[in-house]
């Protein structure tokens, strides 16, 4: 029927779970303020990855690639993990590096990822920007952050230098006399 010891055992385990969850928020938590970012970010999953990652400098698309591939039959089991794997180790050796520590200290990150966080928040380490470990991957493909970082600053400029027809709205170049759609003097 129902095994006291059983219900006992399960109940031991969710609460050690318990405890490892909330050593992770609050690690997580304490390492967003220090980032000046709000620590509530913590509580939310996936959401938190996406923040930990514009803090350390990764490229948050890799948490995309992840959920999607895992979705993929067959290819999925496989592909997922390690690229979950290759994410990761990118993601704790950013987060050292930004937080002023060593990659070694990734290890323990990857390791004992509530209890580092934890320390990262607590202790006396300041956040010192970004830091992010090169992504030979992303890099490979022509995905560069500080690229596309760059190629949206263009785009802001040129928005900023564009004007429009005031009789049909279409883009005229800036010193034109008249709209080359509509014909109107401007």
């Amino acid at each position: 029927m129902f095994d006291s010891d059983v219900f006992n055992f399960i109940m031991i385990i969710l609460g050690i779970l318990f405890i490892i969850f909330l050593l992770k928020i609050v690690g997580e938590w304490l390492m967003f303020k220090k980032a000046g970012r709000e620590g509530w970010a913590a509580l939310i999953p996936i959401y938190n990855e996406y923040i930990l990652c514009k803090i350390v400098g990764v490229n948050p698309w890799w948490i995309a690639v992840i959920y999607l591939i895992s979705f993929v039959p067959l290819i999925g089991g496989i592909v997922a993990p390690i690229a979950s794997l290759y994410f990761y180790a990118i993601l704790y050796v950013s987060t050292a590096r930004s937080y002023g520590k060593s990659d070694t200290f990734a290890i323990g990150l990857w390791f004992l990822t509530p209890i580092f966080m934890l320390v990262l928040g607590c202790d006396s380490s300041e956040y010192i920007g970004e830091k992010p470990m090169s992504d030979p991957i992303f890099e490979a493909l022509g995905i560069n952050k500080k690229e596309i970082v760059k190629e949206a600053e263009v785009v802001k400029e040129k928005s900023n230098n564009l004007k429009y027809c005031p009789n049909c709205g279409s883009e005229v170049i800036e010193n034109s006399k008249f709209c080359v759609s509509c014909g109107k003097e401007l």
